[in-house]
């Protein structure tokens, strides 16, 4: 009963079946996930860098190879986040938590930001060039070249990915 989004350039490997006392799956990229609940089989997601107990929840979990952090992003539910240096962090609904550099940091988010790639479309928030370009890169899954004098360029809208990469 549980669905998954998985973004273009990701990874999601589980079992053929799942255990009979757990649900396990491993993330490389990003990924939407609602979880049905299951009080006898808990819902795990493990990263390289983070590991995440899931309750009954709807969360974004981003971990790219080519990314020096991850994040989770939680929409409802709750979901206990343990790091590899075992920190544990329990988010609660519009906060994500981000990894990086061994640090922790929880801030209140507006989820729509994180989450719109699954409906066809990126938030932008005065994002610098080279974040909106990585991200067009990932979701149509090509190699997008730019001149590095305009990577800091802020950008704030509102992107439509229902088209093509040409439109």
């Amino acid at each position: 009963g549980s669905r998954a989004w998985i973004n273009s350039g990701s990874k999601l490997i589980y079992p053929s079946t799942f255990d009979a006392d757990k649900r396990e799956l491993y993330v490389m990229g990003e990924v939407y996930l609602e979880v049905k609940k299951d009080l006898s089989r808990p819902f795990y997601v493990k990263t390289e860098a983070v590991d995440i107990r899931v309750l009954c929840t709807s969360f974004n979990v981003s971990a790219y190879k080519d990314d020096n952090f991850a994040s989770v992003v939680l929409v409802n539910g709750s979901v206990e986040v343990i790091t590899d240096n075992k920190e544990k962090n329990t988010l609660t609904p519009n906060h994500c938590l981000k990894y990086e550099n061994g640090k922790v940091a929880v801030s209140t988010v507006d989820v729509s930001y994180y989450i719109g790639w699954k409906d066809g479309y990126v938030k932008l928030n005065k994002d610098p060039m080279s974040n909106v370009l990585k991200k067009l890169s990932r979701y149509y899954n090509v190699n997008i070249e730019y001149d590095a004098s305009y990577a800091n360029v802020a950008f704030k809208g509102k992107l439509d990915l229902t088209g093509s990469l040409e439109n």
